[in-house]
């Protein structure tokens, strides 16, 4: 067993001609995204770069494009040498990030040598301003980054007229089963699969309208055991549970995701603790009405604001720890009371779910 890197050291020499492009190809192709493409890859589609041309210059001035981690840096150097991968043509880069607009959004479409197209987005990155966008999924029909992946999809419908596919890790595979969803019934389709890599769900009203029902059957889910981020909200499709050698909160990250020649390592179900999280968080925000949901995270944001951070990193940092809770304790009275009731209501949704799955001789299955 291995994992991506693994698979490209195993599989990166065979083309598409040899073994089908498959959703491991597309879950690279997600991670991909991730990487800062401005100035790279052009925005348009009348021009494209290469795989390896793009990942050429990623890796020769990382000071002007930021691409994450060890292991993204490592994803790239194979990347360029595969012959699987480095000839496919990047194009249409699309890049979004409004503070003032609470929106973080990136597409990308990758041209593959067998005729097809994968158009990826890109999940949550670092901002806060990004993690706002996902929280804010919790009291708004529509948030600014659903509407430009509708708009991205429609877009290369029209300049594009071969069959697609639609992929995205995290958010971005709620953004790719969003925008398919949405799109015309022409670019419906020609849609070859929609898969969402352990993406967060909707509300239930999303599984009503005619236009998800048309393209349901084609939505692939990956969660691994541990998922906590794609059980978020509701989903109508069936998963497939990927086993995973990372614990928790952890698993999200796709580089611990375990595979086996060109598949997933699958296992039978989630694991407790997924269940467990999933049914708390439920329980909590069925208690919690749409306005009270953005009262809560406005003020947890604006408290992240006035301290100054602008990503994930800063929250970690020891220096901010004490100057997050000098600030908790200045907020006005309607604002303490809202995350003191917040609390209460989140603690009492914990106990109770722990309290029925002791007493469950078996756990819910997934929904």
């Amino acid at each position: 067993m291995g994992n991506i890197i693994d698979y490209i050291k195993w599989r990166g020499d065979l083309p598409l001609s040899k073994i089908s492009f498959n959703d491991i190809d597309l879950l690279i192709l997600s991670e991909l995204v991730y990487a800062d493409m401005h100035s790279i890859v052009p925005s348009g589609y009348s021009s494209s770069v290469s795989v390896r041309d793009a990942c050429i210059r990623l890796l020769v001035s990382p000071e002007e494009h930021s691409f994450g981690s060890e292991d993204c840096r490592a994803l790239l150097t194979l990347l360029m040498k595969s012959d699987r991968f480095r000839d496919m043509q990047l194009t249409a880069y699309v890049d979004i990030s409004d503070e003032r607009a609470e929106e973080q959004f990136c597409g990308m479409t990758v041209l593959l040598p067998d005729g097809t197209a994968a158009v990826v987005f890109r999940g949550t990155d670092a901002t806060i301003n990004g993690w706002k966008e996902d929280f804010n999924l919790s009291f708004v029909p529509e948030v600014p980054a659903q509407r430009d992946a509708a708009e991205y999809l429609s877009n290369a419908g029209s300049a594009l007229s071969c069959p697609l596919y639609i992929a995205g890790h995290s958010k971005g595979g709620n953004l790719a089963v969003y925008s398919a969803a949405l799109s015309d019934p022409k670019i419906q389709a020609r849609i070859i699969g929609i898969v969402n890599f352990d993406g967060p769900g909707f509300e239930d009203r999303m599984f009503a309208t005619a236009s998800y029902m048309n393209i349901c059957s084609r939505i692939r889910t990956y969660v691994p055991k541990s998922s906590v981020i794609g059980m978020l909200f509701s989903h109508l499709e069936e998963f497939t549970v990927v086993d995973s050698r990372n614990i928790g909160i952890f698993q999200h990250n796709p580089f611990n995701w375990e595979i086996m020649g060109n598949g997933f390592t699958t296992v039978r179900e989630r694991t407790n603790s997924s269940y467990f999280i999933d049914s708390a968080m439920k329980d909590f925000l069925n208690k919690i009405d749409p306005g009270t949901r953005e009262k809560i995270i406005n003020t947890v944001f604006s408290i992240l604001s006035e301290a100054g951070i602008r990503n994930v990193q800063e929250l970690y940092r020891a220096r901010n720890i004490p100057l997050i809770i000098r600030i908790s304790r200045s907020l006005d009275p309607e604002s303490r009371e809202v995350l003191h009731e917040a609390l209460r209501l989140f603690k009492g949704s914990v106990k109770d779910t722990y309290l029925q799955l002791t007493k469950s001789s078996s756990l819910a299955p997934i929904r």
